[in-house]
């Protein structure tokens, strides 16, 4: 047999672990819209980890991609630049949660 790939390879920007990350800053005026959105997809997927990174911090490294504040990474892959439709938002993880759910 050919045996399975132990562990997952990580791949693109974003953080390993976190279903959704989100890119603010301080100096960004639609980021407050972005965590109001974040609080909304938690309400309808508890389950979801959700990471919001401020690009303000020192020694922040911007992921390949990166135009600006705010912008979302779902699982690693950019999701929307600038902030998404609260529908777009959950269809998203709506779909991967159809898509685990078939397995």
């Amino acid at each position: 047999g050919a045996g399975t790939p132990q562990g997952m390879t990580h791949e693109g920007p974003g953080l390993p672990d976190t279903d959704l990350e989100v890119l603010v800053s301080a100096t960004c005026d639609s980021c407050a819209h972005s965590l109001s959105l974040v609080d909304g997809l938690h309400a309808s997927h508890p389950h979801l980890r959700v990471t919001i990174t401020d690009v303000d911090e020192p020694g922040w490294v911007p992921p390949p991609g990166f135009v600006g504040t705010p912008m979302f990474l779902a699982r690693g892959r950019i999701m929307s630049l600038g902030n998404p439709t609260a529908e777009e938002l959950r269809a998203t993880f709506d779909q991967e949660d159809h898509e685990h759910a078939h397995r």
